[in-house]
């Protein structure tokens, strides 16, 4: 089959494409097989305080009622329900990323802002109307490195702004550390994530967590199961959180965020597939560390997951990874049921700054701005270190070694779990 692609511009008011079908002029594919994936290339546009003790690794726990699927060795704890984060209604105070006076307009036009910054920290840093945020970190490892002001930045960012982006659930897809066996790059990761703790999130280990995907004690030791098993919001551990999976309600949906680390092998594919059928009920994302090459296709990771998670489980609508060096979105159809009519709408999706700036990635984080009324996900970059928007649209940024499309770091994009396929 060939590979089409569709280029998304909300700011020539066609970013829906026919709700993906690709715009007229662009090439249509004969509904005889599966369409293939679309590359969505969218047009929308301290100093560290004494270290904290690392929290005690546990055995080994995985779900319970999964054990005899993935030969799991001690059983978890009773099932928890879904966590909903519930938000105080008083006016968050002022930081030094977001003016007091910035107001907050109604996050259901998710009009783009206009180019100059005030516009931008407006619209894009705050919502309205039911809308809510999902924010994402991934290869933070230079920052625990040598950066570790970046981090903190970054995580008391998204603490202080909690309230204005409606902040539902935080993802970090590995890599927190560039050095396992550095004790202090730990320390760090962990001080900058305990500013967040109290808001539902969830980690996995990259290959630089886990000496290349081998020995995971340090990722264990400060991030294992012990860390997050009485959050209300965590649901159970695949060797002591090489793996797990976070149960979260916002707005209307039910989300289940499952997280497997780097270089999975048959058994945690397994675990992986019996999570994700148990809570078939849910909107499941797919976290991991390496899913893409740089260029955009699969790697071995990857291809693996893709064929042997992500095709076979039609209640999984999104893939989150980092590692390689890229921001993009890859959208395709599945057809789950046989009747050859395509089903369910999938993103995958790479977020990596690691490699670009002078510090490390300079501090850029991802935003998924969830509006279901107009079912709509809107995807910016902001870097509250900088506080500036999208690192790709500068001159001066497409010097560098790995480059991206400024048009890959803010766009809309329909809700694919509230998008249906329509004949062409």
């Amino acid at each position: 089959m060939k590979r089409k692609r569709c280029f998304f511009s909300a700011r020539r008011g066609i970013f829906l494409c026919a709700l993906l079908l690709c715009l007229p002029g662009c090439a249509k594919a004969p509904l005889t097989a599966l369409p293939e994936e679309v590359r969505v290339t969218a047009a929308l546009s301290q100093t560290p305080s004494a270290a904290l003790p690392p929290y005690e690794s546990v055995p080994e726990a995985s779900v319970q009622t999964l054990a005899e699927t993935i030969g799991a060795q001690t059983p978890a704890p009773a099932p928890v329900p879904a966590f909903t984060a519930e938000l105080t209604p008083e006016p968050t105070p002022p930081s030094a990323h977001m003016p007091a006076s910035d107001a907050a307009p109604a996050a259901q036009t998710l009009s783009l802002p206009q180019n100059d910054g005030a516009a931008k920290r407006r619209s894009a840093l705050s919502v309205d109307g039911g809308a809510y945020t999902i924010a994402w970190m991934s290869d933070t490892q230079h920052y625990s490195e040598e950066f570790p002001d970046h981090y903190y930045a970054m995580t008391e960012f998204l603490t202080n702004a909690r309230a204005r982006l409606n902040l539902q659930y935080i993802v970090h897809t590995g890599d927190l550390v560039h050095n396992d066996d550095r004790e202090k790059e730990w320390q760090v990761a962990d001080e900058a994530q305990r500013i967040i703790d109290h808001i539902p999130n969830g980690v996995c280990a990259g290959n630089h967590d886990c000496d290349d995907g081998l020995p995971c004690e340090e990722y264990q030791r400060y991030f294992g199961q012990a860390r997050y098993e009485h959050k209300p919001w965590y649901g159970g551990s695949y060797q002591n959180n090489r793996g797990h999976y976070d149960l979260i309600d916002a707005g209307n949906t039910r989300y289940i965020f499952v997280y497997m680390s780097y270089h999975p092998d048959e058994t945690a594919v397994k675990w992986l597939n019996a999570v994700f059928k148990e809570h078939r009920d849910r909107v499941g994302v797919l976290c991991t560390h390496s899913y893409f090459k740089t260029d955009m296709t699969r790697s071995n990771d990857g291809q693996m997951l893709y064929k042997q998670v992500v095709k076979k489980n039609p209640n999984l609508y999104m893939v989150l990874c980092g590692h390689r060096y890229n921001q993009g979105c890859v959208q395709g159809w599945m057809e789950d049921d046989g009747d050859g009519v395509p089903d369910r709408l999938v993103y995958e999706m790479i977020n990596n700054y690691q490699a670009v700036g002078e510090e490390g990635g300079d501090g850029y984080l991802r935003l998924l701005q969830m509006n279901e009324a107009a079912g709509l996900m809107r995807v910016y970059t902001y870097s509250p270190v900088k506080d500036d928007f999208n690192f790709f649209d500068t001159p001066e940024s497409q010097h560098e070694k790995y480059t991206a499309d400024p048009e890959d770091e803010e766009y809309e994009l329909p809700i694919p779990w509230l998008t249906t396929y329509t004949k062409p």
